[in-house]
């Protein structure tokens, strides 16, 4: 993931955690993860697989827009990737589709059971 993606990413976890007045060990315990990995997460130093994300996501009642747009009601999510389609690589792009492809199949099981 390129690096300002995990920067962002990192900061709409900080902020959403810190604005559930959550603190990390709280947080990291719900996604099942350590709070060391937690604040590298957050400080955008590691590169959580969607997996880490996922579990960050369910653990913590956060939808997927949220984690990665911030929070949703302050923006328009197609909006956004009209506005910045310009700024994103063939990397990111790819990033993004692998990460729909796995929220479809996420949401096509839950509709199945």
């Amino acid at each position: 993931m390129n690096g300002s993606v995990l920067i962002t990413i990192g900061d709409h976890i900080k902020k959403i955690r810190e604005s559930r007045g959550l603190n990390q060990e709280t947080f990291a315990a719900n996604a099942d993860i350590s709070v060391s990995y937690l604040s590298e997460i957050e400080n955008g130093r590691k590169n959580p697989r969607i997996t880490i994300l996922y579990k960050i996501c369910t653990g913590n009642d956060i939808s997927a827009d949220e984690l990665l747009f911030g929070h949703e009601d302050e923006l328009d999510i197609i909006e956004m990737i009209y506005n910045n389609s310009d700024k994103l690589t063939i990397h990111d792009i790819d990033i993004i589709t692998d990460y729909l492809k796995g929220l479809r199949s996420i949401l096509e099981n839950r509709e199945n059971k």
